[in-house]
């Protein structure tokens, strides 16, 4: 995870948000997409996955940062993104209650806890703000949002909306995102159907409208993904 970039606050005032750098395109807001590890996996696949989007205001989606790890270094890597973006939106499949309930309680990402009210009638923290190296201000929090259960089962219907996606220009990659670039360049899609990265990835994109239409199509084994048309 890089941390070198990060949403201005005062573009919070704005119809846009902008980034510390003059470079960079505008945003119209910023998502979070989490996939659970993969046991059988390698050594990036058997751990956990955040994947940072934003949606620029040409309604672009680009993949901007990436973080694996076990579930605390999970959960901080979400926070920090959630701090530095304003990234208000977490996408997750939440059938593994288990992995859903840390990232749902964590103090910092969906709420700050606080533990009652001091003789003064002020607010008693579990943690100070020093706690966070990115805290903003505790109104800076995220909402956890389930992804339907058939956007969890239907992998192929997820190959063929991000190769969509890419061939319409509607999906970018930053290059630093090496992890997301490689399984988006994987010439057998079925070898990472269940790749941390990849679920992150259709979260992601089920998180831009909330919409999906379901292919009845089948994707090759043999037909490459995404980040190959990207390069073109």
């Amino acid at each position: 995870m890089h941390r070198d970039l990060w949403v201005l606050e005062d573009s919070l005032e704005k119809d846009y948000l902008e980034l510390n750098s003059p470079r960079a395109p505008k945003f119209k807001k910023f998502i979070l997409g989490i996939g659970w590890l993969d046991p059988q996996g390698d050594a990036i696949a058997s751990k956990h996955a955040v994947v940072l989007g934003g949606i620029q205001t040409d309604d672009r989606l680009l993949v901007l940062d990436e973080h694996s790890g076990d579930i605390e270094e999970l959960i901080q890597a979400t926070i920090d993104l959630k701090d530095l973006f304003f990234a208000k939106e977490i996408y997750l499949d939440a059938t593994d209650h288990d992995l859903m309930m840390p990232i749902w309680e964590a103090d910092g990402l969906t709420r700050y806890i606080s533990l009652g009210k001091d003789p003064l009638d002020q607010e008693i923290w579990l943690n100070n703000s020093q706690h966070w190296p990115h805290f903003r201000n505790r109104d800076n929090i995220s909402i956890v949002i389930p992804v339907p259960l058939p956007v969890v089962m239907s992998a192929s219907s997820g190959v063929n909306r991000l190769v969509k996606k890419s061939r319409e220009g509607k999906l970018l990659v930053h290059p630093r995102c090496i992890n997301v670039q490689w399984v988006l360049d994987q010439p057998r899609p079925a070898d990472v159907h269940n790749h941390p990265i990849f679920r992150a990835l259709i979260y992601l994109v089920y998180g831009v409208d909330r919409k999906w239409q379901f292919d009845t199509d089948t994707v090759s084994n043999s037909a490459p993904l995404v980040y190959r048309n990207l390069k073109k």
